[in-house]
């Protein structure tokens, strides 16, 4: 018998390579947010609580944008994209600026920490639902695919993202705040909300790669986190 003669892949090692696959996808996505909570100051002041509130606001959230879509969106009949759909898309977004101020205000967390613990909550909450069920459909079907791994290395740069988003959210609650402030604070705060749609749009007539994509989101989120970051800190000076 010819001893270089490949073997055929068994059920069984197929099944072994495409739960692997699933398990490398899931850690990806969800690891850096165990990893962000452990190392930091949220694990010693005991945010759980913090986190798991604003994950189940943004639950809620998530509800009234479908409510709001299913009554004032009507389904896509033509090609391609309809700007008054992505336009009613986007104003409708507007209400996570309303959840993460309701939550923002409603917390009683350590001030310094909020939007770091709202953030985390929410934005790892949002991984759990866009991504976890197409992992168990499709990414545990097959023993590797680009496309699951993209996605996962798209939920890290919405951690930041949702980062950035609760930063802005936490400094227009703050009444001291500057006027000087304010105008760059609310402008950001409720950019961050159309980000999507306006990507959505963008990718449409460009035609960008999953990667290019990928990269596009990675810039703006850490663009964002450093801005946002930066007036906290401005803002932190300023009481002192």
């Amino acid at each position: 018998p010819d001893s270089k003669k490949k073997t055929k892949p068994t059920n069984q090692s197929l099944f072994s390579m495409s739960f692997l696959h699933f398990v490398c996808c899931v850690l990806l996505t969800f690891g850096p947010s165990v990893i962000i909570y452990r190392s930091s100051k949220l694990s010693a002041y005991n945010s759980i609580i913090t986190v798991g509130y604003a994950a189940a606001v943004y639950i809620m959230t998530q509800g009234v944008k479908l409510g709001l879509l299913a009554t004032f969106v009507p389904p896509n009949e033509t090609e391609g994209i309809d700007i008054e759909q992505e336009l009613m898309k986007a104003f409708i977004g507007l209400v996570d600026c309303v959840g993460i101020y309701i939550v923002l205000n409603s917390s009683k967390h350590v001030t310094e920490l909020k939007s770091i613990a709202i953030g985390l909550g929410w934005a790892t909450m949002e991984n759990f639902l866009e991504r976890l069920l197409p992992f168990w459909l499709y990414a545990r079907k097959t023993a590797f695919d680009w496309t699951h791994i993209n996605s996962a290395l798209t939920a890290n740069t919405n951690i930041w993202f949702i980062f950035a988003f609760a930063g802005f959210g936490f400094l227009w609650t703050r009444n001291n705040l500057p006027s000087s402030f304010k105008p760059i604070v609310i402008t950001l705060f409720v950019l961050c909300s159309l980000v999507t749609p306006i990507l959505t749009v963008v990718q449409s007539y460009i035609l960008l790669s999953m990667w290019e994509m990928l990269i596009v989101r990675a810039i703006i989120s850490i663009l964002l986190f450093i801005i946002s970051n930066k007036l906290i800190s401005l803002y932190n000076q300023k009481l002192k």
